[in-house]
């Protein structure tokens, strides 16, 4: 299965259609009209992020061929003995592409999505690819932001690039034992990601990008800095795409109210005993599911982080019930109080792609490079944001 295929798959899992009302205009200093990335080599600005030898920060000119493209599937070693381990307690599985050129040291991490469960009927009810890695392929192709393609993805075509596959079904966050309890799922999602990272053996890493989509996007909240106290030697950075929670009520009917939308976290990640970024974790005592909200966790975070979300986003307001609405004037309320929560959560956020699309998780798909704010896409404004250049940088619709 590709990844666009898998991507697909996981999506129809929850996806629903949604409306869309009027919006407001948010735009970086931006340069004029025409410009482009960096020339080959060197950054945009003329080396800021350029170190001694020349590698940090450069990129490899567009007709630059990847002699290896395709990701290969590597196995977690010892992964029962290190709990990198599925629920179906298969052993966690990633797939990896050398890279070259200025890419040589530089790594990109990606995180799969794909939900989440916290009761035996609906981890029950996951489809055995998100349990576990038995009939995981042998070979990958990337796309989006994980492509070998120098004109899909010119800025990391030449990266290492990693793709761990999502089978812990606990945002990246989990450690928790399998036992009658959890109708014998483990939940090691956390122990995964470290285990991944420890074979990697990143010694000579100067640049590392740590990306998830949907559930990925969340367990990029909850890795990012300690991969960086990992890797003190590198520039870590990271992406979360399509999960930046919003500070909201869970939409209910005319005269009702509905619960924090936090308040869904705090029963799972005490179902998984998640292991949440470590200093919100010791911020937020009584609710730690908060620690999966974007305006409560982003100040705790260490590690700079650019956020996609789209103001329509289907998954989140599938999740906040927005499927209950009886009629287009509540359903276009909450949909304007959901896109002011989101938009002014990420006031912040200096990296930002918030278009009003009704889209998802983009940055693992060939959409990556296609959806376009005010002229700029998903991609060029990461890559902006990411290389320090005079481009747009946060875009918000």
């Amino acid at each position: 299965m590709t990844f666009e295929q898998r991507a697909t798959w996981v999506l129809a899992l929850s996806l629903l259609a949604c409306g869309g009302t009027d919006a407001v205009t948010v735009a970086d200093a931006s340069v004029p009209d025409g410009s482009s990335p960096s020339d080959a080599g060197t950054t945009s600005d003329g080396g800021a992020l350029t170190d001694a030898g020349g590698t940090l920060g450069c990129v490899d000119p567009p007709g630059t061929v990847v002699a290896a493209p395709v990701m290969e599937k590597r196995t977690v070693e010892n992964a029962t003995a290190r709990n990198a381990i599925c629920n179906d307690g298969t052993p966690a599985v990633y797939y990896i592409r050398r890279g070259s050129g200025c890419g040589a040291k530089r790594w990109v991490l990606g995180l799969e999505g794909g939900g989440s469960c916290n009761t035996l009927a609906e981890c029950a009810a996951r489809g055995p690819g998100l349990r576990g890695t038995s009939g995981a392929a042998a070979s990958k192709n990337g796309t989006g932001i994980l492509s070998a393609d120098a004109a899909a993805n010119p800025d990391f075509f030449t990266a290492n690039a990693v793709y761990v596959e999502y089978c812990s079904s606990d945002n990246w966050a989990g450690h928790r034992a399998a036992s009658a309890d959890t109708g014998n799922f483990a939940f090691y999602g956390k122990d995964i990601v470290a285990a991944v990272v420890e074979d990697l053996a990143m010694t000579d890493a100067k640049e590392v990008l740590l990306v998830g989509s949907s559930a990925g996007g969340l367990g990029v909240l909850a890795n990012a800095d300690a991969l960086q106290a990992r890797m003190p030697q590198a520039r870590v950075r990271a992406v979360d795409d399509a999960r930046w929670v919003a500070d909201i009520l869970a939409f209910a009917p005319a005269g009702g109210s509905g619960l924090p939308s936090y308040t869904e976290f705090d029963a799972r990640f005490a179902y998984w005993s998640a292991q949440v970024d470590a200093s919100c974790a010791a911020a937020e005592t009584t609710h730690l599911g908060k620690c999966s909200i974007g305006n409560t966790i982003f100040p705790q975070l260490t590690v700079p982080l650019f956020v996609h979300q789209d103001q329509r986003d289907p998954i989140q307001l599938k999740m906040l019930g927005l499927e209950a609405a009886t009629n287009q004037a509540e359903r276009n309320a909450y949909l304007s109080t959901f896109r002011t929560a989101i938009t002014s959560s990420l006031g912040p956020v200096t990296g930002v792609f918030s278009p009003r699309a009704g889209d998802h998780g983009l940055v693992f798909s060939p959409d990556f490079n296609v959806r376009a704010l005010q002229g700029t896409t998903y991609r060029e404004a990461l890559g902006n944001w990411y290389f320090e250049r005079q481009g747009p940088k946060k875009l918000v619709e």
